[in-house]
């Protein structure tokens, strides 16, 4: 009947375990205890071991696993301790820090925050609680028509639509993008090529009927640059233009168990990135479906399970748990440990899985890169000095690919996936990869 409690931003789930005991400790004692933590499986990935005594709590964590027994769902805590009395879970509470929104305008155009009245000045800068919905609008003047929107510090263009919605997370600098209107005496245009990605590539200003002249040809891996979507030799008009690839004839084999692909069959042969969907078998009696793994990474906990075909033959499991045992269905992210190098283009790909319940709501999530030497081993978080976070767009797919470009001969990167999301008490959690992925430029 104990309740929930919190103290100095730690929240302690009502499994307490006191010890009472007339022995002396003499140094350190290993501590073994495992706690139901049935009903609050949502925090396993944050829970930790506190040592209560004389009103105070200290964080003994050695090591943790997790197994599901009887229907429950069992943690198993080791800790160092220097003496006996009570012991509880528990989990920190995320603070709700402010991050930096900064809004500039180039050309002839205002731009407004959610929905004001007032535009907002012409260089904005202001602070918003971590996880704070924005809604920025762009309006053009009479002599203007609105363009793109573009993330300055990665030089994307990331959206044609006046109207751009974004969560603050990690800091946000976006640049509203402003074109003369054309009218019959306009003698110039503006020709934006971008990647496939909304990575801008060249912006120029051609003369009417005249031809832009293109960027170097665009690569990408597991494709063939074969032009541009857009025709450029004769320029009566602003434009955006973006690569057109075919992909390669490779095939990769996909074994289904537990389970058919969508043909019906257990096997086949897919080109690298292809849409591939699997089904898991129906349950045999006192059984029922848990989740598909990849090469023995958790990667869904969805009966019909889609995904894109990776650069390599893979094994997709169903697995299946005793009708009694509690399924985990909180949210989670994996990452390969296969990094596709390229080094024709000088870059590296790393590809992760976020998995989100409908009981959830996604913040953010990505992929984190940090440039070290061959024998780095410490655990790679958001607090990590220099490290790139890779940021995915909320509307993507659960499967998804970040990209480093530029990566020089011999370089060595490791990559952690990373999740942010909130639950229905809004309570906040950030989860990671369980491995860390390194990548050589050969």
């Amino acid at each position: 009947n104990v309740k929930e409690i919190e103290t100095e931003g730690k929240t302690f789930l009502p499994v307490y375990y006191g010890v009472t005991t007339t022995a002396d400790i003499e140094g350190d004692s290993i501590v073994e205890i495992s706690y139901d933590i049935t009903g609050y499986e949502k925090h396993k990935n944050n829970l930790r071991l506190y040592h209560i005594t004389d009103g105070k709590y200290t964080d003994i964590t050695q090591n943790i696993s997790y197994e599901e027994k009887d229907g429950r769902s069992i943690m198993n805590f080791e800790g160092k301790v220097d003496g006996f009395s009570y012991f509880a879970v528990g989990f920190t509470q995320e603070e709700k820090s402010k991050r930096l929104l900064e809004v500039t305008a180039v050309g002839s155009g205002e731009i407004r925050l959610n929905d004001e009245v007032m535009n907002l000045p012409q260089n904005y800068k202001d602070s918003f609680e971590y996880g704070t919905k924005i809604k920025l609008t762009a309006i053009p003047d009479t002599s203007s028509e609105f363009a793109y929107w573009e993330e300055v510090n990665t030089g994307r263009l990331i959206s044609t639509n006046p109207v751009y919605k974004t969560i603050i997370t990690a800091g946000e600098n976006i640049k509203a993008v402003f074109y003369k209107k054309v009218t019959e005496e306009t003698n110039e245009f503006t020709v934006v090529f971008k990647d496939r990605g909304g990575r801008i590539l060249k912006s120029t200003n051609v003369s009417k009927n005249q031809s832009a002249i293109p960027p170097k040809e665009p690569a990408m891996t597991g494709y063939q640059f074969v032009g541009w979507d857009t025709d450029f030799s004769n320029v009566t008009s602003n434009m955006i233009i973006s690569p057109v690839f075919k992909r390669l004839s490779d095939k990769y084999v996909i074994t289904v168990e537990g389970g058919t692909l969508s043909t019906g069959e257990t096997t086949g042969e897919y080109k690298f990135d292809m849409p591939v969907k699997v089904v898991a078998n129906e349950e045999d009696t006192g059984m029922k479906f848990s989740h598909w793994t990849m090469d023995g990474r958790k990667v869904s906990i969805d009966v019909e399970f889609s995904f894109f075909m990776p650069k390599k033959d893979i094994v997709l499991t169903a697995v299946f748990v005793e009708e009694t045992e509690t399924v985990d269905t909180a949210p989670f992210i994996t990452l390969s440990e296969d990094v596709i190098v390229n080094s024709d283009d000088k870059s590296m790909i790393f590809v992760a899985n976020r998995s989100i319940g409908e009981d959830y709501t996604l913040i953010e999530s990505g992929v984190i890169l940090l440039k070290a030497g061959a024998d780095y081993a410490d655990e790679i978080t958001l607090e990590t000095e220099n490290i790139l976070r890779g940021r995915i767009h909320n509307d993507s797919t659960d499967q998804f690919y970040v990209r480093k470009i530029n990566v020089a001969a011999e370089d060595i990167w490791y990559a952690r996936a990373y999740l942010i999301y909130k639950d229905q008490e809004g309570n906040v959690f950030t989860v990671y990869s369980q491995n860390t992925a390194k990548g050589i430029m050969k």
